[in-house]
């Protein structure tokens, strides 16, 4: 098998899986209870806390959550209670779990503005700059575009909403635990557990120092009073372990996974007649590559392939079961209709080789001439 949708989950490593059934079946007490068990659990849970707050680069807290669904939709959630009146800036790029909140809150009345982008899924920064002028209160935006792979210039934002009092939001998912990551200037940050080898169910939400956010959940008071309910052990367990290889890994990961990216480019475009890249490569993330090709359609690619054993995607896992028919991130580059029915996203992780991308390309190859073929005489 050759899995490539490693944007939609991960496999869980062996250490992580350990680390949960040991927190399962040894470390199982309830951190809430006042025995010296249950504090023990709760003392363990804040060197998981303190531990991935540093791998962050973050000065605040940490919550940990479901997932970064349940982090993002807090943020928004929170937003319009503190600012009825608020103007939310974000771009029409962004992961649905970002997306659909924005919009519940744009159909009760919140003013939303939408951000300029150009063809590769460049945030326009002028435009940028010009609405921070006008005014806003929430800027919501993704640090590595789950489709195109695009990194956002981090620096550059910042320098933009620099004291303008804007609440800075990033939806994480993609970037934490596979590109450095400072938060420095960003005053909220989502990511989930199962993106890094992790389990799922399990993700975090950083809030920095002085950011006052109101709690999606109450009940017990778990969580600093910010996110009642027992404790996942297990996940956060499982969690840690997962941002500890991360974090021993992060360059070698990177390096490896970017040379595979850069094989199969160099190969795709070397045998693939109409092949056609989305997003910016100068500025994109190693482990994810858009791309679409003249004469197939994406769906038909991916069932093809599974033939073989090789998973793919066409676009977020999230956004897969969608009834609108438009992806609307390929609207916002401005693919037409069938390049974006022949679009396929291939996700990349360092526990892949060339040898499965030599496998990939022979197959893909040989299924993309079939597919152009067939249509070519329709």
């Amino acid at each position: 098998m050759i899995y490539l949708d490693n944007c939609a989950t991960t496999r869980v490593k062996e250490s992580v899986l350990d680390a949960m059934v040991k927190a399962m079946t040894e470390d199982y007490a309830n951190p809430s209870s006042l025995h010296t068990f249950g504090l023990d659990i709760e003392k363990k849970i804040r060197s998981c806390r303190q531990e991935i707050l540093d791998f962050l680069h973050g000065s605040g807290n940490l919550y940990f959550t479901s997932g970064a669904t349940e982090g993002n939709n807090t943020i928004i959630r929170s937003f319009s209670k503190d600012k009825p009146q608020g103007i939310i800036l974000t771009s029409p790029l962004e992961h649905a779990s970002l997306k659909e909140p924005i919009q519940d809150l744009k159909n009760q009345g919140f003013k939303v503005k939408t951000l300029k982008v150009d063809s590769l899924g460049n945030i326009d920064l002028e435009d940028l700059k010009e609405k921070v002028d006008q005014g806003a209160d929430l800027l919501a935006l993704t640090h590595v575009n789950s489709e195109l792979g695009n990194i956002l210039p981090l620096d550059r934002v910042l320098e933009i909403i620099e004291g303008r009092g804007i609440h800075f939001h990033l939806d994480g998912v993609q970037a934490f635990g596979k590109i450095p990551v400072n938060l420095k200037g960003v005053d909220s940050y989502v990511f989930s557990g199962h993106k890094i080898h992790g389990p799922k169910g399990i993700g975090g939400l950083y809030i920095r120092n002085g950011i006052k956010v109101h709690p999606l959940v109450y009940g017990g008071g778990q969580e600093g009073n910010f996110r009642s309910g027992t404790e996942n052990v297990p996940g956060i367990f499982g969690l840690y372990q997962a941002v500890k290889e991360a974090r021993n890994h992060l360059e070698e990961n990177y390096s490896k996974v970017l040379g595979l990216k850069n094989y199969l480019l160099e190969n795709l475009e070397e045998k693939i007649q109409g092949l056609h890249i989305h997003g910016d490569l100068n500025q994109s993330s190693p482990y994810i590559l858009s791309l679409a090709v003249e004469g197939t359609r994406g769906e038909v690619l991916l069932h093809m392939l599974e033939q073989d054993e090789i998973y793919l995607s066409t676009a977020s896992a999230c956004s897969s079961h969608k009834k609108e028919g438009k992806n609307p991130i390929h609207q916002a580059i401005g693919l037409d209709s069938a390049e974006s029915i022949a679009t396929i996203r291939i996700c990349l992780n360092d526990e892949l080789s060339k040898e499965d991308m030599d496998v990939f390309l022979t197959r893909f190859k040989e299924h993309v001439e079939t597919l152009q073929a067939i249509i070519g005489r329709c």
